[in-house]
C-alpha cells in the first residue's frame, strides 16, 4: 500500500499543481492529446511544448514530445525529451522504456552509419558483426 502511495503521490501533486493555477495548462494538455490522438503532430508538440514552458516540472508533457519525436524519427531529440521527463518523474517505467527505444533506434542509425563508412573494406566490416547480431536480437517498436 505504501509503494501505492509513493507512486501515486507525486502524479497528485502535479495534476494538483495543473488545476490550481489556471484553466489554460489543463486546455494545453486535453488540446495536445486530442491532435495527438488525431495525428495532428505539429499541433500536438504546440500545444505539450506551451505545456511545459507553463510547467516545466510536468513530466508528461516532456514524455508526450519525445513520443512525437519518435514518430517523427528525432531519435536524439526524443531522448533528450524522455531524460527530462526521467529527470522529473523517474518513477514512470514508460518514460525509462521509451528513453531505450529512442536510443536503441540511434544505436541501429549508428550501425548502418557505420557499415557504409566501410563497404568497401569488408575486412573491417567484420567488426561490426557482433553489434549487428546485438543490435538485430532488439524487437523494432
Amino acid at each position: 500500500m505504501r509503494k501505492i502511495f509513493l507512486i501515486l503521490y507525486p502524479l497528485t501533486l502535479s495534476a494538483c499543481s495543473l488545476w490550481s493555477t489556471s484553466s489554460e495548462p489543463i486546455d494545453q494538455l486535453e488540446q495536445g492529446e486530442r491532435a495527438y490522438l488525431e495525428g495532428k503532430l505539429d499541433q500536438a508538440a504546440g500545444h505539450f511544448t506551451e505545456l511545459i514552458e507553463a510547467h516545466p516540472e510536468y513530466s508528461y508533457g516532456y514524455f508526450k514530445l519525445g513520443n512525437i519525436s519518435l514518430q517523427r524519427g528525432l531519435n536524439t531529440q526524443a531522448a533528450a525529451y524522455f531524460r527530462q521527463a526521467i529527470q522529473n518523474h523517474p518513477e514512470d517505467p514508460r518514460y525509462w522504456n521509451n528513453l531505450v527505444i529512442a536510443e536503441l533506434r540511434q544505436a541501429k542509425t549508428s550501425l548502418k552509419q557505420a557499415k557504409q563508412a566501410f563497404a568497401n573494406q569488408p575486412e573491417k566490416l567484420k567488426t561490426f558483426h557482433r553489434l549487428n547480431a546485438l543490435i538485430d536480437t532488439q524487437r523494432q517498436p
